[in-house]
């Protein structure tokens, strides 16, 4: 093929490409605009929990998701605000303590598996 021909496929690729992550970008851009405004004005926290369930799962393949709150003064006893397991809400209003759950409050950090089975047994987590 002639370079210029060469140049035209690559440009038209790159163009593509661009156009795909333009798309990608605006998708989560409206994930957080919906979540920004499902908070806005007093909104019900558990309204907000269910906005961010629908709208993430919406990006990602999700199939289990839950929000857990906690008593700042102990962050290993919680409960679950939203709990949803291959997309049926579960209400589970008992307070709870340890576990993964009470590991990640512990250490305040977000925690995302993308195969909880694999990924599980290379956690710290206390048992």
């Amino acid at each position: 093929m002639p370079p210029t021909m060469i140049h035209m496929i690559e440009h038209a690729r790159e163009i593509e490409q661009l156009q795909a992550e333009l798309l990608r970008q605006q998708r989560h851009t409206a994930l957080l605009r919906d979540i920004a405004l499902a908070c806005r004005g007093g909104a019900e926290p558990l309204r907000v929990f269910e906005t961010i369930y629908e709208r993430v799962r919406q990006v990602l393949p999700v199939d289990v998701f839950y929000v857990a709150l906690c008593d700042s003064n102990n962050a290993n006893v919680y409960r679950f605000a939203l709990f949803v397991d291959d997309g049926e809400r579960y209400d589970l209003p008992d307070w709870r303590v340890g576990g993964l759950t009470g590991h990640i409050m512990e250490q305040n950090q977000p925690l995302l598996f993308r195969d909880l089975h694999a990924e599980y047994q290379h956690q710290p987590v206390p048992a």
